[in-house]
């Protein structure tokens, strides 16, 4: 790293993990159980989408290799007891299928995304699900497919593709690899070739489009399959950092589409030498700003925000102390986060959660694979090896490379 002292680099990163395995620990005594996780310190429920994050942190960081097999048992068995029999979805009974109606994260959005998380902690933890994932059958074949895919809302990709994710990722794990290789056939013909994202000839702004297209390109690569306009993946995505080095306009960023930029400029760095000082540079921003983020208790949040200005009429009356005769004291207003749009586990923006300890301590191991030294950095990332989030292979994208300039 140019601008950043290597040796720096790599002390800060060391201490910003071990501050947030320290306040993994804390939540541990707080629930009483490890497998067992709320959101974030204040959070009133466990949830199994919570304990999957935590467990992601403790795989990311090596810890879990600490794990005692009884130990990795325990949490399997914990997350398996959630499993299905009929459909083979996870479902956490917390939820409710109520609580999803008319929500822009619907019912089948929820439960296919606390299976996609729970089938990759139970591979992290060496198991795998105990019924077959049934609920992929409707989705099976070219014309199911094709129905589904052009029946999408394109106009908001970042929604939809996490979808396309999800299916993909079970019909990866169920052995339906050519029903995979069609959506990305599909999607090979839907591409912007101005932009490189999809959506985006839909309307769809720029920012949802990258959040989006993050969730295929790495898909792409894990399946070996090259992908096209990678100059224009670059240019947009450079486009869209911020003066903060991170990645949402309102300031302060964002833990999903700060991970999104980073997770495509690390890995298309290594496809290409396209703008590589430019990459260069706008990661050592981002890495900067997203250590910034880490919070005193050594947990990260979702996005440091200032607070609203008091309002002209507020302002009035603390003046004239109607405030006090009114007995209405000036609240400061906190933004809340609601993971997927769930009640159960909502998490103050500014509060440490552990979906943001995941994703922002992912950032950070990206960030390092790329631009220091990890073999021999006392930082040692352990990436996943399936076509889940959290998924980074040299190798693979090495043999990436090699098609990619024979095209």
């Amino acid at each position: 790293m140019h601008n950043m002292d290597k040796d720096r680099f790599i002390s800060l990163e060391v201490d910003s993990k071990n501050k947030l395995l320290n306040y993994l620990k804390k939540l541990e005594s707080q629930h009483g159980w490890r497998p067992a996780y709320g959101i974030s310190a204040s959070a009133e429920h466990t949830t199994v989408l919570s304990s999957c994050f935590a467990l992601f942190i403790y795989e990311l960081t090596g810890e879990l290799q600490q794990f005692s097999t009884s130990e990795r048992s325990e949490w399997a068995e914990y997350l398996k007891s959630f499993q299905d029999e009929k459909s083979g979805l996870f479902l956490d009974p917390l939820a409710h299928e109520e609580d999803f109606a008319n929500r822009k994260h619907d019912w089948q959005y929820f439960t296919w995304q606390t299976t996609f998380f729970c089938l990759s902690a139970l591979d992290a933890l060496g198991h795998t699900a105990l019924f077959p994932l049934r609920f992929i059958q409707p989705y099976r074949g070219t014309t199911a497919l094709t129905t589904w895919l052009n029946g999408l809302n394109w106009g908001d990709p970042w929604l939809e593709s996490n979808k396309i994710m999800f299916l993909a990722s079970s019909l990866i794990q169920s052995g339906g690899l050519e029903d995979v290789h069609f959506i990305f056939d599909w999607l090979d013909r839907h591409q912007d070739p101005q932009t490189g994202y999809w959506g985006t000839e839909q309307r769809a702004d720029l920012l949802n489009a990258m959040a989006g297209a993050f969730h295929f390109y790495f898909l792409y690569l894990y399946l070996q399959r090259p992908f096209q306009y990678m100059e224009q993946i670059i240019d947009s995505t450079l486009s869209l950092q911020q003066p903060d080095g991170l990645y949402d306009p309102r300031g302060g960023g964002g833990a999903c589409l700060d991970l999104d930029a980073v997770d495509i400029l690390v890995k298309l760095s290594l496809l290409t030498d396209y703008r590589s000082e430019d990459i260069n540079a706008s990661l050592q921003r981002t890495c900067q700003a997203v250590l910034s983020n880490q919070r005193g208790d050594g947990s990260f949040c979702e996005a440091v925000r200032a607070e609203p200005q008091k309002s002209l009429k507020r302002r009035l009356a603390e003046i004239f102390l109607l405030d006090k005769v009114l007995k209405k004291p000036y609240r400061i207003p906190r933004f809340i986060e609601r993971y997927a749009g769930w009640e159960k586990m909502a998490y103050g923006t500014g509060e440490g959660d552990l979906w943001s300890g995941w994703f922002r301590l992912l950032a950070l191991a990206l960030i390092s694979t790329r631009y220091s030294d990890n073999k021999t950095s006392d930082t040692k990332w352990n990436f996943k090896s399936s076509a889940v989030l959290g998924w980074h292979d040299e190798s693979r994208l090495s043999s990436v490379q090699s098609v990619a300039k024979r095209i």
